[in-house]
């Protein structure tokens, strides 16, 4: 998935490229955009990406390995937005943790595990029942710990993004959904 959104980006550029080209638009010496016809575009695999002559000569990728939950084993992660327009409160402490075949962590306001393992294909996760502590919170953390645990029993799959671990699914209504995490530093760090 990471190579689409790198193809994107590097497509939605070379049409900005085209059209500036076609219409004549300038941009000022020293500005932001001077010419783009010559520049180079790194991938999340330093792949890079040349704009020569208005034709994109995309770099060698390398396949390393099947993206498994063998890169999460015991590594901890902080969810930092819940989806693409809701950042988790400062207050709501939700952690994620990977280790022996099980996910671990604190929902906001208990602390929560569930079984984990792997899918058919590359990136796809299967997470059991959660079990949890019973503690009462105030309201507004009891509400994102209920968001984030029914999420996460629609997780379908795990991805990576700008260094970020994002954990993938669908809504009832078939909306895509993802959850964006920040690794803690506590446990091995993921090498993307």
């Amino acid at each position: 998935m990471k190579n689409y959104r790198i193809r994107f980006v590097v497509f939605f550029t070379v049409m900005i490229t085209a059209l500036i080209a076609q219409t004549g638009l300038a941009c000022e010496a020293g500005s932001a955009i001077t010419r783009l016809e010559n520049a180079t575009y790194t991938g999340i695999e330093d792949n890079p990406a040349t704009l020569k002559d208005k034709q994109l000569e995309e770099g060698k990728t390398e396949v390393t390995g099947l993206l498994s939950l063998s890169v999460l084993e015991g590594s901890e992660w902080i969810l930092t937005r819940m989806n693409r327009e809701q950042p988790v409160p400062e207050d709501a402490e939700v952690t994620l943790s990977f280790d022996s075949g099980r996910i671990s962590g604190r929902s906001a306001c208990n602390r929560y595990s569930a079984d984990i393992k792997e899918g058919d294909s590359a990136g796809e996760i299967l997470i059991g029942p959660t079990m949890g502590t019973r503690m009462a919170c105030p309201d507004h953390l009891m509400e994102i710990e209920s968001m984030y645990l029914e999420a996460l029993a629609k997780v379908t799959s795990f991805s990576f993004y700008s260094g970020k671990l994002m954990l993938n699914g669908q809504k009832e209504d078939e909306t895509p959904f993802s959850m964006l995490f920040t690794a803690t530093g506590a446990g091995p760090q993921v090498e993307l």
